[in-house]
């Protein structure tokens, strides 16, 4: 067991300081940690991982909030690929373990915005829904500074920072 060395960046300001850390426990050899962080809003993200052959949101051949795949539930090829934490009340983080045994495949990792129940008491995680007259989307989108990480077992290997989605997909 144990946990990754990571930096910690703190503003103080006016004597007043927010610190969200997220620990991340180290991969086993050969497989691969995958970790979604974002800010307070929206309150609900989603991350998925996708075969790389499938269109985004395919729920046959994902592995995401609906489908942890544990125990293995889909796809052969994402024997080894399971959710380990779904957050949805904001920050995150989302994780994904891409278990050694996994067969060697092209895998997609995908963010959706799924809620954010802002001016809701309490906050809730209302669905958003991309036609108007269903939901008010406006506060149905990707705010800046969401993360993707992707851990070995010998620490980080590469982050993907928001710069652009289509729809509510990154």
């Amino acid at each position: 067991g144990g946990y990754y060395d990571r930096v910690v960046e703190m503003t103080v300001l006016n004597g007043l300081a927010q610190l969200n850390a997220i620990l991340v426990p180290f991969a086993e050899p050969g497989g691969m940690r995958i970790v979604l962080s974002w800010a307070s809003r929206p309150y609900d993200l989603d991350l998925w991982v996708s075969l790389a052959s499938s269109p985004p949101g395919d729920t046959d051949f994902s592995v995401f909030w609906g489908q942890r795949n544990d125990p293995p539930e889909i796809s052969p090829a994402l024997a080894g690929v399971q959710l380990d934490r779904d957050s949805q009340l904001g920050y995150g983080p989302e994780t994904v373990t891409v278990r050694s045994s996994t067969l060697p495949v092209a895998l997609r990792v995908g963010v959706n915005v799924y809620g954010d129940g802002a001016g809701r008491v309490p906050p809730s995680t209302a669905r958003c829904f991309t036609q108007p007259e269903q939901y008010d989307y406006s506060g149905c989108h990707f705010a800046g500074g969401e993360r993707v990480e992707f851990y070995s077992s010998s620490g980080l290997l590469a982050t993907s920072t928001y710069v652009g989605a289509v729809g509510d997909w990154w």
